[in-house]
Order: structure tokens, then C-alpha cells, then sequence
């Protein structure tokens, strides 16, 4: 099942194994949506903070399906076989016969991970209280923590595709460090943006907890129905695409 994180009205794609899923539903009542992430067991009223994440702790303690896909109401994964389309569950099922989770593709920054974090939306203690974090509840992770923050690459957006046991693997790794750092928090003086933490946290540490466990990645275009692109970008995404294929 992929499941369209949305805190608004939009329009839903039509292609089968689509739900969507009302974020922060606890703060902005049932205004819209197949799902909502208030009821069962719940944090929706972390959403401010927690941003989509609570829409992904929703999916991971009361949905059953056997594989997951996390997309936005304005980003979706492109086609493997047609990036001028979303992923269908039929390619996305084919993906996963051979990779072990469907990621958007991979930015490459100027700046290092923990510099582009610090100077675009987040506080350097964020990092260095997470830092702490995993150090003492899963220090196996702490040198890929390290090694990814001093890179160069990474992904963005919370959204992956994969199947069920990944998924509540990672969710049961990646909760708990947050519910951590929850008891040190202080937004005093942040800006609406840095008050995101646990979101954009979550960002960045999916992609630690892939390269720790060795997972196989698919990486896909993503598609922006809301975004209108020049003719010069189209054609680059094109070529990007045609030479991906081959590699």
C-alpha cells in the first residue's frame, strides 16, 4: 500500500493501492482524507514537530500490509519504466524483488551533511544531542552516524518503499531515538523551520540506518505535480534518466 502524507485538500492520484493519510488530524480535525493518524496508536500531536513522521508511526502500529510506500500529496515516486508516471504497486513490488527499499535519488551536496543541516534548517546541538543518543542506545551505529554526516550525499523527504518487516525494523530503531531526544529539547529562539527537528532528523538518519544495515537501494525521480519545470530541466531529468537505466 502507498500511503500520500497530505496536511490539505489536494487532488489524489487514481492509481490503485493509493490511500491517503491526514497528518497532525489530532491539531486540524478530519478535514480530509482516507486515513487519519489521530486514532489507534497515535502522535498526532507531535505533528508540528514530528511533521509526516506521525503519519509514519500511525502507518507502522496500525496498518498490515506487506510492503510500505511513503509518499507526499505533491511528491510521488516516478515509474521505473515511465518517470512521466507514478510507481504502481506492480513495479514497485518488481523493484523490491531485487532491492531492499525504493529511495528518491541522491543529492549531492557542496557542503558537507552536518554543515548543510546546520546552515539550511536545523541547530548544530541537534545533531550533537542525536549524536549522544545513538551512542548510547545503539552505538554500532555511531560510526556510520559519523562517516554520513562528514559525507557529501544523501536523500531527502521521508519517503521510501519497502516491505513490511524493513519497515517496522527501521520504525523501531528510529522512534525510540526520538522519543530520547524529546527529553532535551528546547526550541526557544528556533524558527518554524529548526521546530521541525524530529522531521528533518529523521531525514538524515534514515539514511545512516540503510548504509548500517547494508540495505539495497532502488533510487527513483520523484515526481512534483504542483511544480512546473522549465524545458531545460525536463530535458536534464530525461538524459539523468536514460543514463541511470544503463548503470
Amino acid at each position: 500500500m502507498f500511503y500520500i502524507v497530505t496536511h490539505k485538500k489536494f487532488e489524489q492520484p487514481r492509481e490503485t493501492g493509493y490511500v491517503s493519510i491526514l497528518a497532525g488530524a489530532a491539531l486540524h480535525g478530519h478535514i480530509f482524507g482516507d486515513l487519519y493518524d489521530d486514532t489507534g496508536d497515535s502522535i498526532s500531536g507531535k505533528n508540528p514537530s514530528y511533521c509526516e513522521l506521525t503519519a509514519l508511526y500511525w502507518i507502522w502500529k496500525n496498518s498490515h500490509d506487506p510492503y510500505i510506500g511513503i509518499c507526499h500529496y505533491r511528491r510521488y515516486f516516478s515509474g521505473y519504466w515511465d518517470d512521466r508516471r507514478i510507481l504502481t504497486e506492480k513495479d514497485a513490488l518488481r523493484i523490491l524483488k531485487n532491492y531492499d527499499v525504493i529511495l528518491p535519488q541522491t543529492a549531492h551536496l557542496s557542503e558537507s551533511v552536518r554543515e548543510e543541516y546546520i546552515h539550511n534548517c536545523g541547530r548544530e546541538r541537534d545533531l550533537d544531542i542525536v549524536r549522544k543518543i545513538i551512542a548510547g542506545q545503539c552505538p554500532s551505529y555511531l560510526s556510520h552516524f559519523d562517516s554520513y554526516m562528514s559525507g557529501h550525499t544523501t536523500t531527502y523527504k521521508n519517503m521510501m518503499v519497502c516491505s513490511r518487516e524493513r519497515y517496522d525494523e527501521y520504525c523501531s530503531w528510529l522512534f525510540p531515538i526520538l522519543s530520547e531526544m524529546e527529553k532535551y529539547a528546547d526550541f526557544t529562539g528556533y524558527s518554524s523551520l529548526e521546530k521541525r527537528m524530529y522531521g528533518l532528523l529523521a531525514e538524515r538518519l534514515l539514511n545512516v540506518y540503510i548504509r548500517k544495515n547494508g540495505w539495497r537501494v532502488k533510487h527513483l525521480f520523484i515526481l512534483e505535480p504542483e511544480r512546473k519545470l522549465s524545458a531545460g530541466m525536463k530535458l536534464i531529468y530525461r538524459i539523468a534518466r536514460v543514463t541511470s537505466f544503463y548503470l
